[in-house]
């Protein structure tokens, strides 16, 4: 997320995305092709146990050891990478500054920050984009965005260690909001309010997107591995035949609706309600945010629809779990369906499997392509300011 790494993407070789997560490490490269992007390479490497903590790469070494192999078994040249960080304490807010030069406001964001962000200077990074550079009043509107080293420095370590030189630290909410709003054909995402839900294994990551503009993110730490944990219990197993139970009996359902599943996948949806529950808590209270905190021009706060990614979205049964609790439309995202990226040279049944996986590292891959004009976009959200006042 250092200034000099986010902008010095443009102009460079090809890169490769790297997703660096808490159970698998995802790899993409892809190439233009007219006014299409096609997908020439693409792979899956289990993350090492105890690697990552808290979102944070902790070894860096053995990380770097799965990313070389991974660009190995592509058979990927790339030596430069983009990658994205995963951060609790991550910022990501829009605020109102006196308009200035670019020069004078580099100079200033630093101490405009200071408001903002609850860490140190010396404890993260910033970078800001100015969101209405058309405009000509007296203040200016910038989305402004702080991570902690911490969760920043053990990612570029890692790609360091595989040989790779980092020349994007994106946030995950902006490659969700790339892959899953900028990459969509369908031009209705720029006239909605749409929240993205981004169930991983360490984390839940949201990020609430306004006619395709960025509007504010939310990380909470319950996700995957608390259905891991209450399997394990509910199982009497590891973690590690928790997690397969999870991913071959486990389906999204309420107490009132386990006599709608096999028996055989009862005890499991019985064992991880409670984090499910916990996970529509909190995608409500962001929905609550956007409605109370908001006041949309032209019409009442709320969400259009939820898009769900991440390993968890393979759970059977979540979109009608989460659409009958949160009384808001559920999709669950597919990189290959909802997007206009190819990957002729792939199995279909491959890529329906990897798909759930590829939210993030496609929208990594595709951010050189879309930057230099070659993918088609249905909107121009940067130009936007957002039209909301603080209740």
């Amino acid at each position: 997320m250092a200034r000099n790494l986010l902008d010095r993407i443009f102009g460079e070789a090809s890169a490769v995305a790297i997703d660096i997560g808490s159970t698998s490490i995802k790899l993409m490269e892809c190439r233009s092709d007219g006014d299409r992007v096609v997908v020439s390479r693409m792979g899956m490497g289990p993350t090492p146990p105890g690697a990552l903590l808290n979102g944070a790469v902790v070894d860096a070494l053995i990380v770097g050891e799965v990313i070389r192999d991974l660009l190995r078994s592509t058979g990927s040249n790339a030596r430069l990478a983009l990658s994205a960080v995963t951060d609790p304490s991550l910022v990501a807010t829009r605020i109102q500054v006196p308009r200035r030069d670019d020069a004078s406001l580099d100079k200033a964001m630093p101490f405009e920050a200071r408001s903002h962000v609850p860490f140190g200077a010396e404890e993260g990074q910033l970078t800001w984009q100015v969101l209405n550079p058309r405009d000509t009043s007296p203040q200016m509107e910038v989305l402004l965005v702080a991570a902690r080293n911490e969760a920043i420095d053990g990612r570029l370590q890692a790609l360091e260690a595989a040989g790779l030189t980092p020349v994007v630290m994106d946030a995950v909410q902006f490659a969700l909001l790339r892959s899953q709003v900028y990459a969509s054909p369908d031009p209705r995402l720029f006239e909605r309010t749409v929240l993205l839900l981004h169930i991983g294994t360490a984390f839940t990551e949201m990020a609430v997107v306004w006619r395709g503009c960025f509007a504010f993110p939310r990380i909470v730490p319950i996700a995957g591995a608390g259905m891991d944990q209450a399997l394990a219990a509910a199982f009497s197993v590891d973690v590690e035949e928790a997690r397969r139970i999870k991913e071959t009996r486990a389906a999204a359902a309420g107490l009132e609706e386990l006599h709608l599943l096999p028996e055989e996948q009862q005890q499991a949806a019985q064992a991880i309600s409670p984090v499910l529950d916990e996970i529509v808590r909190d995608t409500q209270t962001s929905l609550n945010f956007l409605a109370s905190s908001f006041q949309m021009a032209g019409g009442e706060a709320g969400a259009d629809e939820v898009i769900v990614s991440g390993g968890v979205s393979r759970l059977p049964r979540l979109a009608e779990y989460l659409q009958a609790r949160l009384h808001t439309p559920v999709r669950i995202f597919d990189v290959f369906r909802d997007t206009r990226l190819e990957a002729p040279d792939y199995d279909p049944s491959f890529l329906a499997d990897m798909s759930p996986y590829l939210s993030v590292v496609a929208g990594l891959a595709l951010r050189e392509s879309m930057a230099g004009g070659a993918y088609p976009m249905v909107g121009v959200p940067e130009s936007q300011p957002l039209p909301v006042t603080p209740a």
